[in-house]
C-alpha cells in the first residue's frame, strides 16, 4: 500500500494525496461496517497502483459519511480555505486600486501616521479652502468619524 502511485490533478498536491491516505486507512480500519460494495472497493483500493481524483473524491465522501467528527472538521476546513480566498482577493483588489491611484497621482499613499500628520498642519497652518480639500480626501479615505466631526467644527 505505501508503494502506491497516485495519479491525478492532485498528484503533485500533498495534502490532498495525505488526506486520501488517511481517509483509506480510516476506512480500511472501519471496513467491517460498510456494506458489501464498499468494503470490496476498498480492497480494491488496496490492491490497486494508482489511484485517481475520483477515488479521491470517493474515499473522503465515504468517510465523510461514517465519521461525523471528520465530516465537522472538514466543514470546517473548506471554511477556512474559502475565508482565506476571499481574504487574499479583497487584498489583490485593495493593492491594484493604490497602485492605480499612485500611478494616476505619481505619489504614494500617506499611511495613518502621516495623515495625522498632515491633518494638525492643516488645522493649524493652511487656509480655510485648502482645509476643505483635504477634509474631502480624509473623508474619501477614512469616513464620516468623530474625530472628523470634530476637525469640522474646529473649522
Amino acid at each position: 500500500m505505501s508503494d502506491i502511485i497516485i495519479a491525478s490533478a492532485l498528484s503533485s498536491s500533498k495534502p490532498a494525496r495525505r488526506r486520501a491516505q488517511e481517509d483509506f486507512w480510516w476506512l480500511w480500519s472501519y471496513r467491517e461496517n460498510l456494506n458489501d460494495e464498499e468494503r470490496s472497493r476498498v480492497v480494491a483500493f488496496y490492491h490497486s497502483q494508482e489511484w485517481k481524483k475520483a477515488d479521491f473524491d470517493w474515499l473522503e465522501k465515504k468517510r465523510r459519511k461514517y465519521d461525523s467528527q471528520y465530516d465537522e472538521l472538514r466543514d470546517l476546513q473548506i471554511k477556512e480555505a474559502i475565508t482565506y480566498n476571499k481574504i487574499k482577493e479583497i487584498q489583490q483588489r485593495d493593492a491594484q486600486e493604490k497602485l492605480e491611484r499612485e500611478e494616476s497621482t505619481g505619489l504614494p499613499e500617506l499611511n495613518d501616521d502621516q495623515m495625522k500628520a498632515v491633518w494638525e498642519y492643516v488645522i493649524n497652518k493652511e487656509t480655510p479652502s485648502m482645509r476643505w480639500v483635504h477634509l474631502g480626501q480624509y473623508r474619501k479615505r477614512y469616513g464620516y468619524t468623530k474625530e472628523l466631526a470634530a476637525w469640522i467644527k474646529e473649522l
